[in-house]
């Protein structure tokens, strides 16, 4: 075979690698993972109008993201969680709604905090009673249409839908969500963590996510016959605990059940550490301020 062919093969099979990799790349941007969880909403809320009587609210497909800039002029905080979880602040995607008396007002218990009670509208328990309905007509086909909106499969994992389309807890006495932390201004990773920037369902949580973890293969964990954990050597610890290729450089994963709460000092200090901090920052100032006078009298002298 010529050089010539040679050179034109090899020229035709990188035009067809890269005919590939620009294909795949070209079905990601067309059909991402958020946009499954939106068409989900859509779905719902077609279904929703079909007991209220109202149409369903407008909605506009595509990424979704908050921006926040920081106080010192650094990179912004992006947060694209709202891009998959779309429903966060209807009322009709909650298990409870806020107790009122007959003349509307919030019901209050004994520590201040609005009483929750169940919700009759959760667009989820209105979809369950309707597939339980159509099976007992008969209709399978239409409630197994309905009944599949409670979950998505993406790739081999299998999403709770119920989960992805809630709204938002209230926290305290909060009477609708983000009464007191609006999220245009405070964003979703602050409290929760995660990679605000990502958009499919493990980048953006982390290597722990409903149960799924991909460990890393590195190797035999070492056994010692005496163990010290003061003075063994840190590979002895290292081994299969680390996520996969896939979430190798996602080194923020998603915070948990009360692990939440960890966060929430970043803002809300007690008065005492404020006054520790601020005895520090009133003797760094004095410190300061000594040096200099001792600079400007040595000079001063020479």
């Amino acid at each position: 075979m010529r050089s010539e062919d040679i050179f034109q093969l090899s020229l035709i099979g990188l035009a067809i690698v890269c005919t590939i990799f620009f294909s795949v790349f070209l079905y990601r941007e067309i059909f991402p993972e958020y946009k499954i969880y939106q068409k989900a909403y859509v779905e719902l809320e077609d279904f929703r109008s079909t007991y209220t009587g109202r149409p369903p609210p407008p909605f506009k497909f595509g990424i979704k993201q908050i921006v926040i800039p920081k106080e010192d002029k650094g990179p912004e905080t992006i947060d694209r969680c709202i891009s998959c979880h779309v429903a966060l602040q209807f009322e009709h995607f909650s298990p409870t709604v806020i107790d009122r008396d007959v003349n509307g007002n919030v019901v209050y218990d004994k520590h201040g905090n609005p009483k929750k009670v169940s919700n009759p509208n959760f667009i989820w328990k209105k979809l369950d009673e309707k597939v339980a309905a159509l099976k007992e007509e008969g209709l399978n086909a239409e409630a197994d249409r309905l009944a599949a909106l409670k979950s998505v499969q993406v790739g081999e994992h299998h999403y709770d839908m119920e989960k992805v389309l809630i709204m938002h807890p209230l926290i305290g006495r909060e009477t609708r969500p983000f009464e007191y932390h609006p999220v245009d201004e405070y964003g979703c990773t602050v409290c929760h963590g995660g990679n605000g920037r990502g958009l499919v369902t493990d980048r953006a949580h982390g290597p722990i996510y409903d149960g799924t973890y991909e460990e890393a293969y590195m190797g035999p964990e070492p056994q010692f016959l005496e163990k010290d954990e003061l003075n063994d050597p840190k590979f002895s610890k290292a081994y299969n605990q680390k996520p996969g290729h896939r979430l190798l450089f996602q080194t923020t994963p998603l915070l948990v059940g009360n692990l939440i709460q960890a966060r929430c000092v970043q803002c809300h200090t007690p008065t005492s550490a404020q006054l520790t901090t601020l005895a520090g920052d009133v003797e760094r100032v004095s410190k300061t301020k000594s040096e200099q006078i001792d600079v400007i009298r040595k000079g001063f002298e020479q």
